[in-house]
């Protein structure tokens, strides 16, 4: 089963440390003050474990080992990180529930079942039933999607697009022995269409030609 430690690694390197930025929302606590972030906790995520508003300075002396714990208590548990079989899996699962508040729902949405953002006994079994390269490679390019359409969604966020793009990048580089389902991929399947319409139109050509 996957472990806790080896994905956790992951996830804290691609955070780094205290940041604060104005544009990034999740800097900001429940009062609207800019307080930061420290190893990929927000203020929100901070002000929900423990049940207080998040300062500047409670952000800047968030530890490690605290940021380590809280995700283990409300991102790894939630996912059941413990029960998934592919640590390749979890790695990337784990980064997207960090990253994104529809993590969940994001890898419900690639394993066709209910996304109501609960991994239960059934996105539990999907988890477990699929391919690891498939799901790795389908959920990273639902994430990849799901960037774009923030930015659609609200311009102001283009400003951290190449940074998520790139952490999608280094997380499947730090996988281990992971082949990417190449043949199923979004840009795979638009390269196949584009010389499926080419090959079309040079026929169509040589076709028009012999007619001359």
């Amino acid at each position: 089963m996957a472990n806790f430690d080896s994905a956790i690694a992951k996830v804290l390197v691609a955070e780094g440390g205290y940041q604060a930025w104005k544009a990034d929302k999740g800097n900001y606590n429940k009062k609207g003050e800019l307080v930061g972030t420290k190893y990929g906790i927000s203020a929100e995520a901070y002000e929900d474990y423990y049940k207080k508003t998040a300062t500047k300075t409670a952000m800047q002396n968030l530890t490690k080992e605290a940021a380590k714990e809280i995700y283990k208590k409300k991102y790894w548990n939630r996912m059941k990180g413990d029960d998934i079989s592919s640590q390749n899996v979890a790695d990337v699962f784990l980064d997207g529930v960090v990253n994104h508040g529809k993590g969940v729902h994001l890898i419900q949405q690639v394993l066709k079942v209910t996304p109501d953002g609960a991994v239960g006994p059934i996105t539990l079994k999907a988890i477990n039933e699929s391919d690891p390269n498939k799901l790795v490679t389908a959920y990273l390019d639902r994430r990849k999607g799901y960037y774009h359409e923030l930015v659609k969604a609200d311009a102001s966020q283009k400003e951290f697009l190449k940074g998520w793009l790139k952490r999608l990048e280094d997380v499947k580089k730090g996988l281990t022995d992971f082949a990417e389902d190449v043949a199923n991929s979004p840009e795979k399947k638009k390269n196949v269409a584009l010389i499926a319409v080419s090959v079309v139109l040079v026929l169509w050509g040589i076709s028009k030609a012999l007619e001359d």
